[in-house]
């Protein structure tokens, strides 16, 4: 068998929440929760005006692609 690929030119963007772990103990389970879906919704927004993918999120981290069509 032969592997194929293509060479594609990407941007990898991995974000977190700045002094995450240490906030979230200092606040109840539901601040947390209001805090990560703000987070991920304002970053989800902005990804996807500039055509990039979500790969994943990693606890209060998110991974995007830019550059895939």
């Amino acid at each position: 068998t032969n592997v194929g690929g293509e060479s594609v030119c990407v941007r990898i963007l991995f974000c977190e929440i700045r002094g995450f772990t240490s906030l979230s103990e200092e606040i109840n389970p539901e601040q947390v929760v209001a805090l990560l879906n703000k987070f991920f919704s304002s970053m989800e927004q902005c990804i996807v005006k500039h055509n990039g993918i979500i790969n994943k999120y990693i606890g209060d981290a998110i991974m995007a692609i830019f550059g895939l069509h």
